[in-house]
């Protein structure tokens, strides 16, 4: 499968031959995956992770103030994991940028789903659920600033 950007025309048209001339570097065919060597981790997974981790995190520091606060973390993490999670799964095995953009609004879809499932049936206090949602978010920029400079060669 070809690349979609012309990294030729872009580079001098040295692009993965020998020389160091070249400013880019050939990109690999799935070009988020962060590390080196086998093992790659996709960055949109390594973002759930941190997401996940981020819910827990907020439980734990919450189950100071009260269960019922802790608890509406937890609920805010499933809420929020659980879209971007299936977006992250359809990020690696879809190409098609239209299909892309459609996947992102069902995330966004479900995520308001889910969300008002969970007002509806569990009622949390909105103090917990909300400022996980909000650190979770803050993970999306955690993710990128953690990678910078690490993209797979």
């Amino acid at each position: 499968m070809r690349h979609p950007y012309n990294l030729r025309r872009l580079s001098g048209g040295n692009v993965g031959r020998s020389g160091g001339k070249s400013p880019l570097r050939a990109l690999p065919h799935n070009n988020n995956s962060v590390g080196k060597g086998k093992g790659l981790v996709p960055l949109s997974y390594r973002i759930v992770t941190l997401q996940a981790s981020a819910a827990i995190v907020a439980a734990v520091g919450l189950l100071l103030v009260s269960a019922d606060e802790a608890s509406a973390a937890l609920l805010a993490g499933a809420v929020g994991v659980i879209p971007s999670g299936y977006l992250a799964w359809r990020a690696q095995v879809e190409r098609s940028p239209g299909r892309l953009l459609g996947q992102g609004m069902a995330k966004f879809g479900l995520t308001l789903v889910l969300m008002t499932l969970a007002f509806a049936w569990f009622k949390p206090p909105p103090f917990g659920f909300f400022a996980t949602l909000v650190l979770m978010q803050l993970m999306y920029i955690v993710g990128a600033l953690g990678t910078a400079g690490k993209q797979a060669a």
